[in-house]
């Protein structure tokens, strides 16, 4: 049987047991609810769920379903998910979540995860509470410094994810104006992103040189890894890649910096600096660089 609850406008709560969702009627009877309304429910679930909508919760009592619409939200332990659409499957502790598009096809209410430090948004995405295990797609997530994206994303119980079809930019647009394209990718938290066949994008327009394989730093602090290009155009050089190389963090010592630009009217630039430092004692820089311009 399906029973669906209105929100009112009254401030009230409803706790549903397991013995609750399995007693159409005695549910019925707890229907005071409204848009800051809170149900909590326990079935094969280690610890407590705690969901809310501001629109209607229907209960499923047949197979043991609850499903959210409007502003759903659900809260299980550190993991809190907020979606216009959100069904909770108590017997096997499946959650799959979802948006929508308005009448402007303006995404509205797709959903946002967050677990303790990590967080993602994603076009739709399933989830078991028991084995911590999912899959998103249309992701979207920041690292450190750059933004992942990932057509599809498996989630693991140990919060590594693998990623097939991804893209890494330091561009904050929902669709970057540059990226490395990623064909399958491995994010390992607080350590680093590793990726295998690659190549560069900008503007829709992929670059001829293919990266085998490569990785990202992906850990607070100094870490070694690749520096992504700031991309963007001058009037006498044309297009250009800026500050693209690498950087190796010998110790807390010294460091090194090899950088490039490159301009699609011919001028070129490398660059290769280091910084030493002895606490107390002296600290410096050494820097060198050759340009070869054309106008």
């Amino acid at each position: 049987m399906i029973s669906k609850m209105p929100l009112c406008a009254q401030n009230s709560t409803m706790v549903a047991t397991a013995q609750n969702i399995s007693d159409s009627t005695h549910i019925k009877t707890l229907f005071h609810a409204d848009s800051t309304s809170t149900q909590k429910t326990s079935k094969a679930i280690d610890s407590e769920v705690i969901y809310s909508s501001a629109d209607s919760i229907i209960f499923d009592v047949t197979q043991k379903k609850v499903i959210s619409y409007g502003d759903a939200h659900v809260e299980y332990e550190n993991i809190d998910l907020q979606s216009y659409y959100i069904s909770l499957h108590i017997s096997n502790s499946e959650i799959f979540a979802k948006g929508m598009y308005d009448s402007l096809q303006q995404k509205v209410g797709f959903p946002k995860y967050t677990d303790d430090s990590d967080f993602f948004d994603a076009d739709s995405m399933q989830y078991n509470f028991k084995t911590r295990r999912g899959l998103a797609y249309g992701v979207i997530t920041q690292q450190d410094e750059g933004y992942l994206h990932g057509q599809k994303t498996k989630i693991h119980n140990d919060k590594e994810i693998h990623i097939e079809k991804g893209k890494y930019t330091t561009c904050d647009a929902e669709n970057p104006h540059f990226h490395v394209h990623i064909t399958r990718g491995k994010v390992i938290p607080n350590d680093k992103i590793i990726f295998g066949p690659a190549w560069l994008i900008i503007d829709e327009i992929p670059i001829p040189l293919v990266i085998p394989f490569g990785f990202f730093p992906n850990k607070k602090g100094r870490s070694n890894g690749i520096l992504l290009p700031t991309v963007g155009e001058e009037a006498a050089k044309g297009f250009y890649f800026r500050d693209m190389g690498i950087y190796l963090g010998f110790s807390e010592y010294a460091d090194l910096r090899w950088t490039a630009d490159y301009y699609t009217l011919g001028s070129w630039r490398t660059n290769i600096r280091t910084n030493y430092v002895k606490r107390y004692t002296f600290n410096g820089s050494f820097d060198v660089s050759y340009a070869s311009l054309v106008y």
